[in-house]
């Protein structure tokens, strides 16, 4: 009886040694879960270990220092243009109250609003109307800025009201931080460009965003001009650039400038 019970006893030690075969297939299991995950994270990180400038490079890359020089305004200005800043312009007595009310509101003061610049042509006040949109651009890039010719202004919303695109124009110069508006007098006359011109100038006004104009004449002398318009122009700084003297070899020595601060009233 004893030798039968050896053999059967030994048949259960070798199903035993078998049993301990699963446990391999079942720790197995879980590895390639955990495998995947971690490689689904080690590759963000990778992607920042591995290039850890290339956050910064993109936030430098961002600033446009390129595009700035070509056409930092909304509007057409030629790549030349962007030259026209204080720092090329030629300070003289006949124009220092004129660029020291530009500076002012290049610096942010809305003190001088609008800021009316007028004189004749070649005397630069297409120079301080640029200057200042360069230097608000330089320093806040995010700030949107027009820069648009009165007739111009006249052509783009006779064509926009052409081809059905009224809202369009109105919305690209009724939303800017900053309208430059160069050789005004050109609307005068022209009712439809006057009612248009009137609303664009409310709105940015009354949004607290700043308006510089500049024209060959003040407000009071342009005899078709809008009264609405004209009350306008004169609610901040109006400021004329006088031509050098004649007999003077220099800038310097021409006439002064004339300010007009002139008191808000509506």
């Amino acid at each position: 009886g004893a030798p039968s019970g050896n053999p059967s006893a030994a048949r259960p030690s070798a199903a035993q040694q078998q049993a301990p075969a699963p446990a391999p297939q079942v720790t197995p299991a879980p590895m390639p879960h955990i495998h995947q995950t971690q490689t689904t994270i080690s590759r963000e990180e990778l992607e920042r270990l591995m290039n850890p400038s290339a956050e910064p490079v993109a936030a430098q890359a961002t600033p446009a220092s390129a595009t700035s020089r070509k056409n930092p305004l909304v509007g057409d200005i030629a790549p030349e243009d962007s030259e026209l800043t204080f720092e090329t312009f030629i300070e003289g007595e006949e124009n220092r109250m004129a660029l020291q009310a530009a500076k002012a509101v290049a610096n942010g003061s809305h003190a001088y609003n609008p800021l009316f610049i007028y004189g004749n042509s070649g005397l630069g006040k297409t120079h301080l109307l640029l200057a200042i949109g360069q230097e608000i651009h330089s320093r806040s890039p995010e700030k949107s800025i027009a820069y648009i010719k009165g007739d111009e202004f006249t052509n783009q919303m006779v064509k926009s009201l052409r081809e059905n695109k009224a809202e369009e124009f109105r919305t690209k110069y009724r939303n800017v931080s900053l309208f430059l508006v160069d050789d005004i007098q050109f609307i005068a006359g022209k009712q439809g460009t006057q009612e248009e011109f009137f609303h664009t100038f409310n709105n940015i006004y009354e949004a607290g965003n700043q308006i510089v104009i500049t024209s060959d004449r003040p407000p009071m002398e342009m005899a078709q001009l809008d009264d609405r318009l004209r009350t306008r122009f004169e609610w901040g700084l109006m400021a004329d650039i006088q031509p050098p003297d004649k007999n003077g070899d220099h800038p310097q020595q021409g006439s002064p400038a004339r300010a007009h601060p002139l008191g808000r009233c509506r």
